[in-house]
């Protein structure tokens, strides 16, 4: 099995961006709660006007 230069240096970098993306959301995670359920509490919620609307619709 022959692995050309040009191929492990791709190979390399991929793993090192993947790494540097997962210690990024490690670092953004707070609590297990973000984690597992994906910061849902910190999702944009809709005015009640326009809840009022949509539920005439």
């Amino acid at each position: 099995m022959n692995i050309r230069f040009i191929d492990l240096t791709i190979f390399m970098a991929y793993l090192v961006f993947m790494l540097g993306i997962g210690l990024y959301f490690l670092k953004k995670n707070k609590s297990k709660g973000d984690y597992y359920l994906g910061s849902a509490e910190k999702v944009c919620r809709m005015p009640d006007s326009r809840r009022q609307d949509a539920d005439v619709l």
